[in-house]
């Protein structure tokens, strides 16, 4: 099996880890505990697209302050779709950070990172490098603690029934 192949069977991952973070930024204040760091919250900006495999119908993108909490979105899911690419808040002690994430291939596009005022330009820089790292690295660790529920056998289906009463309509 090729490389590509082996990717676009675990794509189903990203869509999961996509919908459980979006999950997530709706409950204590999008709070999710790493572990020894401090808690990283986690918001929904401005743009969210859902995709259904089916129908005419197949992509739903929609825009807004709060595209996660929209009558729109939960339909949506209630109809099968599933969340593709949001555009997220990652936030943690004094930094911020904003990315689009591509869910069936983990692509990360339009970061942006803390930018320091009033240094020199090769401090401005560094600071910003290691920002961009620290990015990376919460993303592995958010990724990680999906991972750890997504493959425990017990605490799957827990969420999984969890995230669909989430999703079902109140």
């Amino acid at each position: 099996m090729g490389l590509l192949e082996l990717i676009e069977q675990k794509a189903f991952l990203g869509t999961e880890f996509l919908t459980w973070l979006w999950r997530q930024s709706e409950l204590r204040d999008g709070r999710i505990d790493l572990g020894d760091e401090p808690p990283l919250e986690v918001a929904l900006e401005d743009t969210l697209t859902l995709e259904a495999p089916y129908g005419e119908a197949t992509v739903q993108v929609l825009r807004g302050e709060a595209p996660g909490r929209s009558p729109e979105a939960r339909a949506a899911l209630i109809e099968g779709k599933k969340a593709q690419r949001a555009k997220l808040r990652l936030s943690q002690g004094e930094m911020q950070w904003t990315l689009t994430l591509r869910a069936d291939t983990f692509d990360f596009s339009g970061i942006r990172i803390p930018a320091p005022k009033g240094l020199p330009f090769e401090e401005g820089v560094s600071l910003r490098l290691q920002a961009a790292e620290a990015l990376l690295a919460l993303m592995d660790k958010l990724f990680a603690a999906f991972l750890a529920v997504r493959l425990d056998p017990q605490a799957w289906p827990r969420e999984l029934k969890s995230i669909r009463g989430w999703i079902a309509p109140k």
